[in-house]
């Protein structure tokens, strides 16, 4: 099963073209900035750490909406409550895994649908607010996802980036599936 992750970052603007590339769209916060809704949507902060227009975006999905945060009961009934785990060393299917980043929540979730090639689209950590080249915290969340995604090859999933843009291209393929 191919998936598509797509977080915020500026390498996911033209993720709609490579579409039908994908079995299943799992989206990140206000990624629907983009134009397109996802088939599910992961939002791991609690509401208020999301300004009015961003609030907008998120509101106005109707894609499965994912949180740990009981919080959005009313804003979004209808939501899927996800308990995670700290990724650190251990790598097993049914557990939601953690670290830094609401894409690293939306990755360990394509791992446990069983996707086979997962392509993250604005998962730059280039020009984020904390995660950023003059931020230690992403150095840490770097090396999370190179652990996690070698983790992930493993266990039968492919992980690649879809820019090169991506500080994750460092270790990571660019490119998608077939």
């Amino acid at each position: 099963m191919n998936i598509a992750v797509v977080a915020c970052g500026s390498t996911a603007n033209n993720w709609q073209e490579h579409k039908s590339k994908f079995d299943l769209v799992i989206g990140v916060n206000d990624m629907m900035k983009f134009g397109t809704p996802p088939n599910q949507l992961v939002v791991i902060d609690s509401p208020k750490r999301f300004t009015p227009e961003r609030m907008d975006i998120i509101k106005s999905t109707n894609a499965k909406f994912i949180t740990r945060d009981d919080q959005w009961n009313k804003i979004m009934p209808k939501y899927e409550k996800v308990n995670l785990q700290q990724f650190t060393k251990h790598l097993k299917k049914g557990h939601v895994y953690s670290s830094k980043t609401s894409s690293f929540v939306a990755l360990s979730l394509a791992f446990n649908q069983h996707a086979t090639d997962v392509v993250l689209f604005g998962v730059d950590l280039n020009d984020h607010a904390t995660f950023n080249p003059k931020n230690r915290i992403r150095d840490y969340e770097l090396r999370q996802y190179q652990k996690f995604c070698m983790m992930l090859k493993d266990q039968g999933t492919n992980v690649s980036v879809s820019s090169q843009e991506s500080a994750l291209s460092s270790f990571l393929n660019v490119g998608m599936p077939e």
